[in-house]
């Protein structure tokens, strides 16, 4: 699993979970991006979480940062984050044929 932020053409900032899940990828990613996560497109191999467990929602994270659309390789049916971001004005996607990002896949 793995996420990383993109603006424009460039990617500013990548994350890979930390161990025992103590910070997932997407809010190391959001935390390293800094202030370029604003506009930006946070490319993600699972559905980001949206509810409380051991972490805090990394949709949260994720709207407060001002990243303005998010894709997933794999969506996760069970939690429903693309739903929860977009409720809150967030732009989501999935790519196409359950390729993953990484390959180049874009929604």
């Amino acid at each position: 699993m793995g996420c990383v932020t993109v603006r424009g053409e460039q990617a500013v900032a990548g994350a890979v979970p930390m161990p025992a899940a103590a910070t997932h990828a997407e809010r190391q990613a959001v935390v390293l991006a800094g202030p370029r996560a604003k506009g930006a497109t946070l490319y993600v191999t699972l559905e980001p979480c949206c509810h409380w467990g051991v972490t805090p929602p990394c949709t949260d994270a994720i709207i407060a940062s001002g990243i303005s659309r998010g894709v997933c390789a794999l969506r996760d049916p069970d939690r429903g984050s693309m739903r929860c971001c977009a409720r809150r004005g967030g732009r989501c996607g999935s790519s196409p044929r359950g390729r993953g990002c990484a390959a180049g896949a874009a929604p």
